[in-house]
């Protein structure tokens, strides 16, 4: 990804960030709460699984994952563009080999000892 595609990212992500929290605020919901946002994005997921299981569109689920964890990460002032971009290049990094039972497992990462 480029530093351009890399530096949108990361303000259509804040862009998207703010106006969740306005939107928070003007209805009166959680900014604040830590453990009980974590909760509510615990059930988001949940409702992704479900959906899912029961061959529905998933699409709206996965928005509402999305948006939690936006909020989650403002609570925490956590730049999400940013530390996805991030854990991306580590994930990129890493080698992998599938074992018999189709595990794939970690063998080294650029940069590190394997």
């Amino acid at each position: 990804m480029t530093s351009t595609h890399s530096l949108r990212l990361s303000s259509s992500l804040a862009a998207l960030t703010e106006r969740l929290h306005a939107n928070k605020v003007r209805q009166g919901f959680n900014i604040t709460d830590v453990p009980l946002e974590v909760a509510y994005l615990h059930a988001e997921v949940s409702e992704v699984f479900e959906a899912w299981r029961r061959g529905q569109p998933v699409g709206s689920e996965l928005a509402d994952v999305l948006l939690f964890t936006l909020s989650l990460a403002r609570m925490l002032d956590v730049d999400l563009g940013a530390e996805a971009l991030a854990k991306m290049a580590v994930n990129e990094s890493r080698e992998y080999v599938q074992r018999p039972n189709g595990l794939h497992v970690q063998v080294s990462q650029q940069g590190s000892r394997p």
